[in-house]
């Protein structure tokens, strides 16, 4: 809010009420950099902690800004891997139920496995795409890397929900049922998951029906026979990809 900034900023200079604010808070997560000139803008840079934050999908940078963040982006020199994105924020639980809603839903799960086959298929490969419906998502120029990190973004978000335990929530609402709170409904991977099995599923599951599944069955089509599935299209994207993964 930009009249709490400004009251904020008050405190530190009161000739410059805002920009003192936003300064402040600039040097938590980030490096000044030398100027060029006197002429020239302060330019500041993110300090490494701080890139385990960034959330590439973020709504209010501009795509075109969130591409130079991505060829900014400093290299693990330590070989290990790290999020696409960090783990969302704590919320009401209403929303903890959209998202595992979200993430659960078969149609959401087959468009981001066509998303990421779509990257990854070889288009002049022997197996024809004639009769395959969405064929002309598999043309040339078809390819986009935005909604390629849409699909990458969305696993991850529910890689993270997944991982969350909700049985304590479940016996502390009284409710026997896991689908009260999201993942269960009709749509979802999880719609013919037995009642009689009380316990919710947990991410091992999220990952076998998400990641691991036979693409035939994600896609309810036989031309993805013997196709990869999502997990390794996920391993090709991170060697030819690395700023995805």
């Amino acid at each position: 809010d930009n009249h709490i900034l400004s009251e904020e900023g008050k405190l530190i200079n009161p000739d410059d009420a805002s920009g003192a604010a936003l300064e402040e808070v600039l040097e938590e997560v980030g490096c000044k950099k030398p100027s060029h000139g006197k002429l020239s803008p302060e330019l500041w840079e993110l300090q490494k902690w701080a890139w385990k934050e960034y959330d590439p999908a973020f709504h209010h940078i501009s795509t075109r800004a969130h591409q130079t963040v991505a060829e900014c982006r400093p290299k693990d020199s330590s070989g290990s891997s790290t999020p696409y994105a960090p783990p969302p924020s704590p919320a009401h639980s209403s929303f903890k139920r959209l998202r595992r809603d979200l993430t659960a839903d078969s149609s959401i799960l087959a468009v981001t496995y066509r998303l990421l086959h779509v990257h990854c298929c070889i288009v002049d490969s022997p197996k024809p795409v004639t009769n395959l419906q969405g064929k002309s998502m598999y043309e040339h120029g078809a390819k986009s890397e935005t909604a390629l990190a849409r699909a990458v973004h969305i696993l991850t978000l529910g890689a993270f929900t997944w991982e969350e335990d909700i049985q304590d929530s479940i016996e502390k609402t009284g409710n026997s049922s896991w689908r009260i709170h999201g993942g269960g409904d009709l749509g979802s991977v999880f719609f013919d998951r037995s009642n009689e099995n009380r316990s919710a599923p947990t991410v091992r599951d999220w990952v076998d029906k998400a990641l691991l599944r036979n693409p035939q069955e994600v896609m309810n089509d036989d031309w993805y026979r013997g196709e990869e599935n999502a997990l390794l299209l996920l391993s090709r994207l991170s060697k030819n990809e690395p700023s995805f993964l």
